[in-house]
């Protein structure tokens, strides 16, 4: 692929993408631009304003500036949209008032995006870089929609795990605050080490070193989280669990779970094969496992 094609079709297609618009609104708003715009050009996220080289890279720069301003101004359309519809009929005070903004994540890949909150407001950003295929975490407990606010790490990649691609497939936070992720890779021919991996932190999560990961590779075979993005579940109380990919008369589906300790490979399991690729799950109040699958 060329640097031509990836500058012209690639970049802006991804900055459209890329922006996470964040809206805590508990009351009304008295301005219609109530998405604030925000952009730092040291921030690791970048800023708005991408490449200045004369050349073919103008073009370029002008179609990304483009994507980037329409994404901003659909983003602002909504956050205002959403606003309006849950306006309260009662006159709000200063402390009702709603707040909200906009954090742009400026990356040529930015893949497999998964989101989740914390028990006490924190927000948790899991992404995987399409580029340099590597996979990165990074969260926010204030002012969310302002990108200063979010610190990025990678915590893992295709060159560190030995694999063709690498990605996040599941991003969930228990009830005390610990933070769990499934990683998914595309290994190489005979290969099946690093294919599916489970990583978990309780604290310091803004440093890899804060973050613990086990290959559940050997637990399934030949299995991978890739196509299952909806399956990954946490319990409050921390219990882990997923499914795998499957397809239909082909191969099957795996049910893996830990209900504790899940850093070692011991406390998991792999059981309950599904002849089919689940697309979601979830689990009842019962602890009951509910799965769609295609056929």
């Amino acid at each position: 692929m060329s640097n031509t094609f990836e500058d012209s079709m690639l970049r802006p297609v991804f900055l459209m993408l890329a922006t996470l618009v964040t809206s805590c609104l508990t009351g009304t708003s008295t301005s219609g631009d109530n998405a604030a715009s925000s952009s730092s050009s040291g921030s690791n996220f970048g800023s708005s304003n991408v490449g200045s080289s004369a050349g073919p890279g103008s073009a370029n720069s002008a179609a990304t500036s483009s994507a980037s301003t329409a994404a901003t101004s659909s983003a602002t359309s909504a956050a205002t949209s959403t606003a309006t519809s849950t306006a309260s009929s009662a006159p709000p005070s200063s402390s009702d008032m709603g707040t909200g903004g906009r954090s742009t994540f400026l990356r040529i890949g930015f893949f497999d995006q998964r989101i989740a909150a914390g028990p006490d407001g924190t927000m948790h950003l899991a992404f995987g870089d399409g580029a340099a295929e590597s996979v990165h975490y990074a969260s926010c407990d204030v002012e969310c929609g302002d990108t200063d606010s979010w610190t990025p790490v990678q915590l893992q990649s295709s060159a560190q795990l030995g694999v063709i691609t690498v990605g996040p497939y599941g991003l969930d936070v228990d009830a005390s605050g610990r933070v769990h992720m499934l990683v998914g890779a595309v290994t190489g021919p005979g290969q099946t080490a690093n294919g599916m991996m489970y990583g978990t932190c309780a604290s310091n999560c803004g440093s890899a070193a804060g973050w613990t990961f086990v290959d559940l590779s050997s637990l399934a075979p030949g299995s991978d989280p890739i196509l299952t993005n909806s399956t990954f579940m946490v319990e409050p109380g921390g219990r882990v669990s997923f499914l795998t990919s499957g397809q239909y008369n082909s191969y099957m589906a795996q049910y893996l779970s830990c209900d504790s300790g899940c850093t070692s490979l011991g406390a998991w399991s792999a059981g309950a094969a599904i002849n089919g690729l689940p697309l979601a799950a979830a689990q009842d109040a019962a602890g009951v496992t509910h799965a769609m699958v295609r056929l």
